[in-house]
């Protein structure tokens, strides 16, 4: 048969296009059909191993998949046309993330575990691609998994979450769950809680403990993302009111109390004169849990937002993070960027151009480079390059330009910005405007404000 190979290239890197291209498979008979599949596994040895294991068995499709995954990483030469001169020329392939996802769901379809378990303790693995990899595997899989994964030096950081890609309540008492905890209990407390929640051991963990339940106190303190925890710890420990009872056991427990204040607040609900009284009792919260309270900062006094909330006490208890001037300025001082992947996860996509003024207005974007502010708003709201650049193209930048035409800005970038003015001259101290993005150099192109 004849197939049209850049026709196929397309539909098999395209996920509208599986469910077709296993169709094919089917239809298709004999060396038809072998042929069909091993073209296929040559573009996505995934797509291809679906095919093949859909099909009657086949030995030589099986064991041109097994020679595929063997050698996969293997350096292979890549045939193309030189723009430049137009001659035939030859490049190293490169493996791209999309590859290596296939890599490893092959692997997993086709039960080659110990091909997973390699490259998971040898590489540094894309979370997303761990998710993934999780959601095709049964439970009794996913607990070795796990423990394959609190093993490995390059990726024991992604494991939290990973877990809940299944129901692990089955597995509840199956002791490798019990090693994992251990492992994560000294390692990393915000999987340790995730783990402990999709086992459904976070209700119980109190019975274990020598100091009961304030043992949830000194999880979410050692906790990262304490916001979620806290709607887990309240969910285990059956609502409300028997949470707020753990947290009234210690002045630590206490500043906690913030964030569930906080939630109310966001969700616009009406607060009783009783609980906010003794909401001002409460000691003062620490920098972590302050930091919460800068999304709802961005969106402060929304209509939905009752009354009684005394807004000068929140001005009072947050002057550290928060400070109005001109028209909004947020001073957070010198944060990380996991910090603003809170803020834009906590965020309504409707308000993301907020964000900017958060990152242009305050300390973030000395601290943040702008390209990983661009990654985080197209992961969480999907945002494109031609809005971002529209946006931020907006804010005017102070700029010192370097004998080469790269410039010195007020923000932080991978790469030095380029001015794209022609009558910019070395040490000239100008305002610029972004107004262009370079993917492959991972550069920012700047244009003088005029004056």
């Amino acid at each position: 048969m004849k197939i049209n190979n850049s026709v196929l290239r397309k539909k098999c890197l395209s996920e509208k296009y599986y469910a077709s291209i296993k169709y094919m498979s089917h239809s298709l008979k004999g060396e038809e059909r072998r042929y069909f599949i091993k073209r296929v596994c040559d573009i996505n040895i995934y797509l291809g191993s679906q095919c093949a294991l859909t099909c009657e068995q086949d030995k030589a499709t099986e064991d041109y998949i097994n020679n595929i995954i063997n050698n996969y990483f293997k350096p292979k030469k890549v045939r193309y046309i030189d723009p430049t001169s137009g001659q035939v020329a030859y490049s190293e392939r490169r493996l791209r993330s999309f590859d290596i996802a296939n890599y490893l769901l092959a692997c997993n379809l086709i039960g080659k575990t110990k091909a997973i378990n390699w490259y998971v303790n040898t590489h540094d693995v894309q979370k997303s691609i761990l998710i993934q990899l999780a959601s095709d595997m049964d439970e009794e899989q996913l607990i070795n998994f796990l423990l394959v994964l609190a093993k490995s030096e390059q990726n024991k950081d992604k494991l939290r979450g990973i877990g809940s890609a299944k129901n692990l309540y089955s597995k509840k008492n199956d002791k490798r769950v019990k090693e994992l905890l251990t492992i994560l209990w000294f390692e990393d407390k915000d999987a340790f809680i995730q783990l402990a929640y999709d086992t459904g051991w976070l209700s119980e963990i109190w019975k274990h403990n020598k100091n009961g339940k304030s043992i949830y106190i000194h999880l979410l303190n050692k906790s990262v993302k304490q916001k979620l925890t806290l709607e887990y710890i309240q969910e285990s420990v059956g609502g409300e009111d028997e949470l707020l009872k753990i947290l009234y056991m210690s002045d630590v427990g206490k500043s906690f109390i913030y964030l569930m204040y906080l939630e109310k607040m966001q969700r616009g609900e009406k607060v009783s004169s009783i609980i906010y009284n003794e909401f001002q009792k409460l000691p003062e919260p620490s920098e972590k849990i302050k930091n919460y309270y800068i999304p709802f900062f961005l969106e402060l006094k929304k209509e939905v937002y009752r009354d009684n909330i005394n807004y000068s006490y929140f001005y009072r208890t947050f002057e550290k993070v928060y400070t109005e001037v001109g028209h909004r300025t947020i001073n957070i001082g010198a944060k990380k960027s996991k910090m603003l992947a809170d803020i834009i996860k906590d965020t309504e996509k409707v308000e993301w151009k907020g964000i900017l003024d958060l990152y242009f207005l305050t300390y973030f974007g000395e601290t943040v480079s702008l390209d990983e502010l661009f990654a985080k708003m197209n992961f969480y709201y999907e945002i494109q390059l031609d809005m971002f650049i529209n946006e931020i193209s907006k804010y005017i930048i102070p700029c010192g330009l370097s004998r080469q035409g790269m410039g010195l800005v007020g923000i932080r970038t991978e790469n030095a910005v380029r001015s794209v003015s022609q009558d910019c001259t070395w040490n000239d101290n100008i305002n610029v405007r972004i107004e262009a993005y370079d993917y492959i150099e991972r550069c920012f192109y700047v244009k003088r404000v005029e004056q």
